[in-house]
């Protein structure tokens, strides 16, 4: 168990360094290399997005990460999703320490972000291995996982517990 020593006065929140930028933005910038990119939807951050967020910013000196418009989630995941908004979801990411962040509204807004910014290289998680890559010739870096767990699971794990609860059968586990 750990032990907390009380603070005199609170702590000011960290502000994000993060920078919000267009796809085709890049020119303006003198960022040091390797610039990696990471892309996904991040919504319902879990521990494998974390993985992947974490292992590139150790492994490049520029961080660049490119997170699907709500528009482009509902249509990959459905009209469901995405629970949180791409505002939320930027704003999670951006806490991690990333240097840039980036709507990605299509697959040619992504390739014009790619073509752009040129990337060194990409991280994805280890589930993506077997699965065509959108831009190339970008390599890519694959993370294992700690665990099989991703947003999905996670929503239909808490839908299912809604729906006990609705029925009354909750149980704490």
């Amino acid at each position: 168990m750990h032990e907390f020593t009380p603070l005199p006065e609170p702590i000011e929140p960290v502000e994000p360094k993060a920078e919000w930028v267009r796809a085709d933005e890049a020119s303006g910038y003198d960022f040091p290399r390797p610039l990696v990119l990471v892309n996904g939807t991040f919504d319902v951050l879990h521990v494998g997005h974390l993985q992947i967020v974490n292992t590139s910013i150790r492994q490049a000196a520029t961080v660049l990460v490119s997170i699907d418009s709500d528009e482009m989630v509902q249509k990959n995941k459905g009209p469901d999703r995405p629970i949180l908004t791409w505002v939320e979801r930027a704003a999670q990411i951006a806490q991690l320490g990333v240097d840039f962040i980036h709507e990605t509204l299509n697959d040619e807004d992504f390739k014009q972000l790619v073509a752009v910014w040129k990337p060194d290289f990409r991280v994805r998680g280890a589930d993506y291995i077997d699965s065509e890559s959108r831009i190339r010739p970008v390599p890519s870096v694959y993370v294992e996982h700690v665990s099989d767990m991703s947003s999905s699971d996670i929503v239909r794990r808490i839908l299912g517990r809604q729906a006990l609860r609705v029925k009354g059968e909750v149980t704490v586990q």
